[in-house]
């Protein structure tokens, strides 16, 4: 599943929510389908925010790619997009799903593989994102419990939630928001010598390093984004020796 392609991200989702039971609270199925806990309000909402964005993200790329085909998106987006204006966490989970029937479905799908054919990227497996949440999760963890200074260690706990919340979204977003919080934490680092100097005086400048490099070597597409990114750790010496 290549993620990092919206109309096949949008598919999986509306997949999914069709599944559910259309008598079920609409707050209890969006924290099922986007991984969420029910009663964090704010972070639901956000993530249903992010998913907001695929029928327009989609959109862009057929006009990019194929502005002579248009005619696909007639078939679906209007009533996607109305589903998303109209959810309300309060009402049933029918009140979203109604109108996303076999032919929405199936045109979102055609658009899906129409675009495959443009995006010459490659997703990351399930296992290897949950296993950098894992190792991410596993860092916060020791950062917390190990004495730092408290701006180092308030920036770095910036960084490393940051990097665990975009792997979270992976399946709305694809890597790009995974990429790009990995190389915020890895220009911090390269700009401000002090912070530079304070991950190698710890053991926690080589761990950072090697989880840099496992979500670098996750993506297995731009080419030249992987070589600059992991050429910057081995540079801070943010390496994991491997």
């Amino acid at each position: 599943m290549n993620y990092d392609n919206p109309a096949k991200s949008l598919h999986t989702l509306l997949e999914d929510a069709r599944s559910l039971d259309g008598g079920l609270s609409s707050r209890k199925c969006w924290s099922y389908i986007l991984d969420t806990n029910e009663k964090n309000t704010s972070e639901l909402l956000y993530k249903i925010s992010k998913a907001m964005l695929l029928p327009q993200k989609t959109q862009k790329l057929m006009e990019h790619y194929y502005p002579d085909k248009k005619h696909y998106l007639s078939h679906w987006k209007q009533k996607v997009d109305s589903a998303f204006n109209n959810a309300n966490l309060k009402e049933q989970w029918s009140s979203f799903t109604k109108n996303l029937d076999d032919h929405v479905l199936t045109y979102i799908e055609m658009t899906g593989d129409l675009l495959d054919h443009k995006i010459e990227k490659s997703g990351i497996a399930i296992e290897k994102i949950e296993e950098i949440q894992e190792k991410i999760q596993e860092l916060i963890n020791e950062v917390h419990e190990t004495e730092l200074p408290e701006g180092f260690k308030a920036s770095l706990l910036d960084h490393l939630h940051e990097i665990k919340k975009s792997s979270e979204e992976y399946k709305i977003s694809g890597y790009g928001p995974l990429l790009k919080s990995v190389e915020s934490a890895i220009g911090k680092a390269a700009i401000d010598e002090t912070y530079r100097e304070q991950l190698k005086e710890t053991n926690l400048g080589r761990k950072i390093g090697a989880i840099f490099n496992t979500v670098i070597q996750s993506i297995n597409a731009a080419d030249s984004a992987i070589k600059l990114a992991d050429k910057s750790s081995k540079l801070l010496g943010l390496d994991s020796g491997s």
